[in-house]
């Protein structure tokens, strides 16, 4: 984590999809606005060099948690440790996303049901974890 360690002065958004696109300039969007992060996706080295930016730029806590949403014990083991550690996300974006090209009677089934995991599964998961909290805060 860039920074001081999360501080709840300072609302949270966990961004999944990070490391590029959409989740990238929506970390930078959240950081210019004084959110602390955590960021989520595959590849460290570019979260890594996101996190630096972030925090060198706008001084907020940023957290780097790398994993494949399309792996479910991987997805687990990251709301386990969040929830150990008693984390608090005012903002969930799910962002993390990925396609199958090609017609579908021509695509494999492991292709079809890794993009399901990222796009449905994780989503849903992250979503029923976070919510209650959310709700609970109005």
């Amino acid at each position: 984590m860039q920074g001081s360690s999360m501080d709840r002065l300072l609302p949270t958004a966990l961004i999944t999809g990070a490391s590029s696109g959409i989740g990238k300039e929506l970390s930078r969007v959240f950081a210019a606005n004084h959110y602390q992060l955590i960021l989520v996706a595959r590849d460290r080295k570019t979260l890594d060099s996101l996190a630096a930016e972030l925090h060198q730029k706008h001084l907020v806590p940023t957290r780097v948690e790398v994993c494949d949403l399309s792996d479910r014990t991987a997805l687990e083991e990251l709301l386990a440790r969040l929830a150990s550690e008693h984390v608090v996300v005012d903002v969930l974006v799910n962002n993390a996303g990925v396609g199958v090209e090609g017609a579908f009677f021509e695509t494999d089934w492991e292709s079809e049901r890794l993009m399901l995991d990222v796009n449905v599964t994780a989503l849903v998961r992250l979503t029923k974890a976070f919510l209650p909290q959310m709700v609970n805060r109005r």
